[in-house]
């Protein structure tokens, strides 16, 4: 009889070894444009993502990690640099995050969207980034990744992360990227009018990229007259 409850509770322990193996602190990228961040302090862990700083909890995940706190749930797996995370709770709809990796990582380009002007953007706005081969000038720039992004009310900075073959993206290749904001009619407010080199990090380090967008003229209304 003894022998079967070490069993069970050596069965129990498992996944709770297995879940603090994983480091859930990062940032990561939302699918909303929006950053999360979760600290992890010995006196504490704590979710940054909106402009509030949430206190977490530890719970045990068969796999990955798992927190709980302020009415909120996520979960995360996988590795540096490729670790995922989802955010659900809070009366909001479920949000998947990508995080930002630590160190230069092959087929990866992650960065922010902005524009100077004190401008809000429209509940229904949806953010376009792409990233295309520019190294011929005479031709129509091959598209090698584009992510579409629907801001759910989100405001500048915005955040974005691409994945790509890497492949495509090497010498003679020249990997740039652009961006342009919509509404959800596909009607343009604001695009970035040069492409942004995809910047490389001194000492191994990732390197997040700067797209500056300038607002789109609309023709005027004709007149009656």
């Amino acid at each position: 009889m003894r022998s079967l409850v070490a069993c069970a509770a050596l069965l129990v322990s498992v996944p709770a070894a297995a879940d603090y193996r994983v480091a859930a602190s990062g940032r990561y990228i939302c699918g909303d444009g929006s950053l999360a961040a979760i600290v992890e302090q010995p006196y504490g862990s704590f979710l940054q993502h909106r402009g509030r700083e949430v206190t977490l909890s530890r719970r045990l995940a068969l796999s990955g990690f798992r927190y709980s706190g302020g009415g909120l749930d996520l979960r995360g797996k996988g590795v540096e640099g490729a670790k995922t995370l989802t955010i659900s709770g809070g009366g909001n709809p479920s949000l998947s995050c990508k995080a930002v990796p630590a160190t230069a990582t092959p087929g990866v380009a992650t960065g922010t969207v902005t524009y100077p002007a004190r401008i809000a953007l429209p509940p229904d706005a949806v953010l376009v980034v792409e990233l295309r081969d520019t190294a011929r000038a005479d031709a129509v720039a091959p598209l090698l990744a584009r992510t579409q992004i629907r801001l759910r009310g989100n405001q500048v900075p915005l955040y974005w992360r691409l994945d790509f073959d890497a492949r495509r993206a090497e010498p003679p290749a020249r990997a740039s990227l652009s961006a342009r904001i919509t509404d959800r009619a596909g009607r343009l407010a604001w695009t970035s009018d040069t492409f942004t080199p995809v910047p490389v990090g001194a000492n191994n380090e990732h390197a997040a990229a700067e797209i500056r967008l300038v607002p789109v003229r609309t023709a005027p209304a004709p007149s009656n007259r």
